[in-house]
């Protein structure tokens, strides 16, 4: 039977449900369309059993099809469940996603942003991100670098030509600490091997966002917790 994975959006949970994909792949023939924004921030580099590609590229087949609709599954476990909910439909686990999230580095294009970047091998690094979403910050993120550190503090900055998520795991794999708002960047440095000894993560929403990846992420994240009020303050264009 032919399946169409409806996730179009949401780099992150594009891929997370690499599994659903490849799991329905052993007794279906999957295709799996996705915005042009979303294929070409890095999602043209994954390994997939399915057939994914860029809306309007993609050809879909004609005829009877089943489309499984990942972007609005019923909350299982309550209206912040956006995630897991999305294996609750299917009956699977995803305690092994990071198994079947595959992708192909680019090494010479991660080898020239870590130039534009101004980094030699070798050098102390601190990695930021404050942005998540299309480029909403998380002010929060700056409060975390160590006071008179001596290093390079390196920001994922949103205006550095090219835009490709797999471009900066050169970049995850060798700062020192990490600290980002959860974003989709999480997906992908848990599949690395982090030389990082600090890790934090600072909430997109102040009461949801540590639940959502509860069983999700791995490594030792450390949650940055802030008040209703603190979180407002630095993360403005969210929604309550």
């Amino acid at each position: 039977m032919n399946i169409i994975i409806d996730q179009a959006g949401g780099l992150g949970d594009i891929f997370f449900i690499q599994k659903i994909a490849t799991v329905l792949s052993q007794e279906h023939t999957v295709y799996h369309p996705v915005t042009p924004s979303c294929w070409s921030a890095g999602v043209d580099q994954m390994i997939t059993s399915s057939h994914i590609g860029a809306q309007g590229q993609l050809q879909l087949p004609s005829g009877e099809v089943g489309v499984l609709d990942l972007s609005n599954v019923p909350k299982s476990r309550g209206s912040w469940d956006v995630m897991g909910t999305k294996y609750d439909a299917v009956g699977i686990s995803y305690d092994d996603w990071q198994d079947y999230f595959k992708y192909e580095r680019n090494l010479e294009r991660e080898e020239n942003l870590r130039k534009r970047l101004g980094l030699e091998k070798g050098d102390p690094f601190i990695f930021i991100n404050p942005y998540y979403s299309v480029y909403k910050p998380m002010n929060g993120v700056y409060q975390q670098i160590p006071e008179g550190y001596d290093g390079k503090v390196v920001e994922m900055d949103p205006n550095i030509p090219g835009g490709k998520v797999f471009d900066w795991c050169w970049v995850f794999e060798n700062a020192e600490e990490m600290h980002s708002v959860d974003t989709s960047l999480h997906y992908v440095m848990e599949t690395l091997d982090l030389k990082a000894t600090r890790l934090t993560i600072h909430p997109r929403h102040y009461k949801y966002s540590e639940r959502v990846y509860d069983g999700i992420l791995k490594k030792p994240w450390q949650w940055i917790e802030y008040t209703r009020d603190e979180w407002r303050e630095m993360t403005p264009m969210e929604v309550e």
